[in-house]
């Protein structure tokens, strides 16, 4: 589904990538991980049009999308989870997945205004697609609150039913978990496992929780300005370059990779 290769960008005179090549398998959960300032985040930016690479391709679904700005991307299907929830405080929960929803009539005045039961018709056909979105992530019970009145692991939450109200094929994930507490750490991998198995959604996800990677993914790709390692879990705990990067000449490094997190980057 996603192909990069080659990616290469500098970022204020330090190069942030280095010639990045890897997929993403349709259905699949891809883990890119990596120390503080190994370019998971500047990938992430790359995918989804906030940054433009200096040379190499992004390929979605066989289709170059390098250089395109981000809202066409989404348009492709791609769909993006920040670091910041970013919510509307000011607006409720369930009117904060509803404006996410991607060509919606209501984004024309005049049809806000005079379209009848047509309007209407839409209105109520996506509040109910909200709902259920809420119903995933576990916040239908909130729909009607602030999202300001939210703990932060809730607006992670609600940060997530948005990035699936843009109806996207491959999600772009960046540590969902960071700041949660452990019940909504686990709330979060049932919904990234159910997206994947029952709703075919394709997931990159950057993330500084070791155990998170290492239960969701299918593929571990492992980014230092370029990509050093990847492949499936067990091998990336068994690969001594990796364990090197993460733990130095930590004794029982095998048996603590799977418990060392990852710093943001």
């Amino acid at each position: 589904m996603l192909e990069l290769q080659r990616i290469a960008k500098r970022l204020g005179g330090v190069q942030a990538l280095s010639g990045v090549s890897f997929q993403v398998r349709a259905g699949t959960i891809a883990g890119l991980i990596g120390p503080n300032g190994a370019g998971k985040t500047t990938t992430l930016n790359v995918i989804n049009g906030l940054v433009r690479p200096d040379s190499g391709s992004v390929l979605f679904e066989s289709q170059p999308i390098a250089g395109l700005r981000p809202h066409a991307i989404s348009r492709l299907g791609i769909g993006r989870m920040l670091q910041d929830p970013r919510v509307f405080a000011e607006m409720r929960v369930l009117d904060n997945v509803m404006l996410a929803f991607p060509g919606q009539a209501g984004e024309n005045p005049l049809v806000a205004l005079f379209g009848g039961a047509r309007y209407r018709a839409e209105e109520a056909r996506l509040r109910s697609e909200a709902l259920e979105l809420l119903e995933l992530v576990g916040l239908a019970g909130r729909a009607d609150e602030l999202a300001g009145r939210l703990s932060y692991g809730q607006q992670r939450l609600l940060s997530l039913a948005r990035c699936l109200a843009t109806r996207a094929r491959l999600l772009l994930l960046d540590e969902p978990t960071v700041g949660v507490n452990a019940e909504i750490v686990a709330r979060i991998q049932d919904v990234l496992r159910d997206l994947v198995r029952r709703h075919g959604k394709t997931i990159l996800l950057v993330e500084h929780n070791m155990d998170v990677v290492m239960s969701l993914s299918d593929k571990v790709i492992v980014l230092l300005g370029e990509v050093i390692a990847a492949g499936c879990p067990q091998d990336i705990q068994r690969d001594e370059q990796v364990l090197d990067l993460y733990l130095g000449t930590s004794v029982d490094k095998r048996s603590a990779i799977s418990h060392q997190p990852s710093a943001s980057g």
